[in-house]
């Protein structure tokens, strides 16, 4: 018997204009894709260092989530002839898909082997594609007509995205994929990416006791508030974004010295206590949130991050530059391992993203809790039934 080991990393990337939140995959390139995996005998890895297995990952990559503490977390076991696979995944914080770091992550089809396109996961997630595992629908009854057809042809993703609908019905563990402030809205964005179409908003927000959307007699969070527990509100004031844009100032700073210091994905050495750096980033930042195009294009950040820095980041003067890869809406391109003020960037999104809106009324934000378990359970199962959950209404 053959041993292997897969991990399925997952994402969620945000609302796209009019495009609905998604649920991405992380696979190989080319025709026969397939989450990254090694065979466990020779992979040096023990299931229960479960950490040790984003080493499977491109080496950017596996920086961000170990810089935030990602833990791949057990599956199930899969045989398939003489094969036996230990199948994991790890949730990927939703800010590092941004098509801002790297540029349009989703295709609906498999990439025959050795084409170009976008949607490679190029930069931070170099050699690698993401793929949609749901596909996402505005209304409940388009995506149950679609039911099983809704899910994508990957080797088990049907089992992985099951997986991650468990926890999120049963357990804390939407804090595994989004940043420390954030949104009702952004909250239901994420459980409507996994079961497959938009959810209520009234409904939601009665369960999560997180709505900024009246319930019932005008009541807000009306009914179990099953996620109220693990965040507190964040008062609408100028202390409060004081306060914010000093955690982004001390997450970066942090973020950056971890990187310089372990030598991963520097490009050139940048003073993680450099004043001007830190005010431009922490007031950028919180204007722009997890937006990191606007963040790296601004006349502030991208030379104190870039100066002098040509190896790392260099006028991109045509499609497929040799050793790098284009950043989506930048212009320029990012070798293989991202600069080091670029990986601070991304992993400061995931902790801290904050934005504030420049028309319509301003949403209520919270802040996730300290230390939140995400393998606590809910005081309120969530009840809505998947979309992909059952066979299609009609045929293919």
């Amino acid at each position: 018997m053959k041993l292997r080991v897969a991990l399925a990393p997952v994402a969620i990337r945000s609302r796209q204009a009019k495009q609905p939140a998604e649920m991405l995959g992380l696979v190989t390139r080319g025709a026969d894709e397939a989450w990254p995996s090694v065979a466990l005998e020779r992979s040096g890895i023990d299931p229960p260092d479960d950490r040790r297995l984003l080493e499977l990952l491109p080496p950017s990559g596996r920086v961000l989530l170990e810089s935030l503490g990602a833990s791949p977390r057990p599956v199930t076991f899969i045989r398939d002839g003489a094969t036996l696979t230990l199948l994991y995944t790890v949730a990927v914080p939703s800010p590092l898909v941004d098509a801002s770091l790297v540029g349009d992550v989703t295709t609906d089809a498999p990439l025959p082997e050795g084409e170009d396109a976008s949607g490679t996961g190029a930069g931070v997630w170099e050699g690698m594609q993401w793929r949609r595992l749901v596909r996402p629908h505005a209304y409940r009854k388009e995506a149950m007509a679609l039911g099983t057809r809704g899910l994508a042809t990957l080797p088990h993703g049907e089992i992985v995205v099951d997986f991650w609908r468990q926890r999120l019905e049963e357990r804390a563990a939407f804090v595994e994929f989004l940043p420390r402030y954030v949104t009702n809205p952004q909250v239901r964005d994420l459980y409507s990416a996994v079961w497959g179409y938009e959810q209520d908003p009234p409904a939601f927000s009665r369960w999560s006791g997180l709505g900024d959307i009246a319930g019932p007699k005008g009541r807000k969070g009306d009914g179990s508030s099953a996620l109220a527990p693990f965040v507190t509100q964040v008062p609408d004031d100028v202390r409060a974004e004081v306060r914010i844009r000093e955690e982004i100032r001390e997450q970066f700073a942090a973020k950056l010295a971890a990187l310089q210091t372990t030598g991963a994905g520097v490009s050139r050495e940048i003073d993680p206590t450099d004043e001007e750096l830190l005010t431009a980033v922490a007031f950028d930042y919180s204007v722009h949130g997890f937006d990191l195009t606007e963040t790296l294009k601004s006349e502030r950040i991208f030379p104190l991050l870039n100066a002098g820095a040509s190896a790392a980041m260099g006028v991109r003067s045509a499609r497929g530059v040799a050793g790098a890869a284009a950043v989506g809406g930048l212009g320029v391109a990012m070798p293989v391992a991202a600069p080091a003020g670029v990986l601070a960037l991304a992993a400061t999104a995931a902790v801290v993203a904050y934005r504030k809106r420049s028309r319509g009324a301003r949403p209520t934000w919270f802040c996730v809790r300290d230390n939140v378990n995400p393998e606590v359970r809910l005081s309120s199962l969530y009840l809505p039934r998947p979309a992909w959950n059952q066979l299609p209404s009609s045929p293919g």
